[in-house]
């Protein structure tokens, strides 16, 4: 049975900050949605009122009289509190009565390094109403939501859907991509990093191309440039095809940003992940069953070696597979949400799946 009533969505995330994992995100549910999604949700309520009230206010008049949900996206943390409030708050400010989230990550228990920062309130996520968890990014996710708040299928980065929705055209280059950075910093040691892609740039007869997926990351290319001389910088300026087609252009791609790495397996490059937190391990068990090879200590003979071990066919193969099956559960994901908007009253979570936390 199909409502009669207008449907919308509203989208919460951290799009328009300049970063390029977070853009991606968006960029792909716009197309996987054929929607604009250009309703979304403020941070904090003195950006609903002040800093965003231009756009919110004119938003919040248009959706009147439709029955409105937020769709979580790029930068939101399933069990993270403050994204718990983000929220609650744009549901109230919205009159949403629902909430989408395909996709979904979340941080692992023991990473002490991301949960100092963000904390978990799991409690908080329980009492948001209307809550549909369509699906969750990776295995580790699918624990921590099992054991906290539902048993949920793996589904896959939904930035791994984007070729699967936008054509891409790269641009070949003979290079090894590099990114390094988090936070403004690097976990890693950056001159172990940069002699340990110099390394196998020249056992690869390939040249180097650093990429800066924010500007917070500037000061550790500098510093990559410091060590590797004048390489060339491909930097992020909101065009997120062009940043794909740069990637997916290169031989291989060396990354500590997450979106970085998910990136270039979405493209089919051979993958270096340099894992700061457990999000990291969590994409790499989805497309290779397991955790990352590299840690933050790791020498540059290490990071040579896993670069080299990044181009086996076969392993590439693998991934490959994973890809494709994430992109079909991203896509069924999508349809389900296109469904509702088109007025579809039927589950947006097939009940065998939730049940069993497996692939929708």
């Amino acid at each position: 049975m199909n409502t009669t009533r207008r449907r919308e969505l509203v989208y919460l995330g951290w799009q328009d900050n300049a970063n390029f994992g977070d853009e991606l995100i968006y960029d792909y549910w716009k197309a996987a949605l054929d929607a604009p999604l250009d309703a979304t949700a403020p941070l904090s309520l003195g950006r609903y009122l002040v800093k965003e009230a231009a756009a919110f206010i004119p938003s919040r008049i248009r959706l009147m009289g439709s029955e409105r949900a937020i769709l979580l996206g790029g930068g939101t943390t399933v069990g993270f509190g403050t994204w718990a409030e983000h929220a609650k708050l744009a549901q109230r400010m919205f009159g949403a009565k629902r909430m989408f989230a395909a996709g979904a990550g979340a941080a692992e228990v023991g990473d002490a390094f991301t949960l100092d920062r963000q904390p978990h309130d799991w409690q908080a996520w329980r009492e948001i109403a209307g809550f549909d968890l369509l699906g969750v990014r990776r295995p580790l996710t699918a624990s921590a939501c099992a054991a906290e708040l539902r048993p949920s299928p793996v589904i896959g980065d939904p930035a791994l859907g984007y070729p699967a929705v936008v054509e891409l055209s790269p641009r070949r280059r003979e290079s090894i991509g590099l990114c390094l950075g988090s936070e403004g910093s690097s976990r890693f040691n950056v001159a172990e990093v940069a002699r340990g892609v110099k390394d196998a740039a020249e056992r690869m007869n390939a040249g180097i191309v650093l990429f800066q997926m924010t500007d917070a990351d500037a000061p550790v290319n500098d510093a990559l440039r410091g060590v590797l001389g004048d390489v060339p910088v491909e930097q992020f300026s909101g065009d997120v095809l062009g940043m794909m087609n740069a990637i997916a252009g290169t031989r291989a791609f060396v990354s500590e940003r997450l979106h970085g790495t998910v990136a270039a397996v979405a493209a089919g490059v051979a993958a270096t992940p340099l894992a700061y937190a457990s999000k990291c391990d969590d994409f790499w068990l989805s497309v290779t069953g397991e955790r990352t090879s590299l840690q933050t200590s790791s020498t540059a003979a290490e990071i040579t070696s896993a670069v080299l071990a990044s181009t086996d066919e076969r392993s590439l193969g693998h991934i490959a597979g994973r890809v494709a099956e994430h992109q079909r559960t991203l896509a069924e994901a999508a349809s389900r949400i296109r469904g509702w908007l088109d007025g579809e009253d039927r589950p947006l979570v097939p009940a065998v799946a939730a049940a069993r936390g497996e692939a929708a």
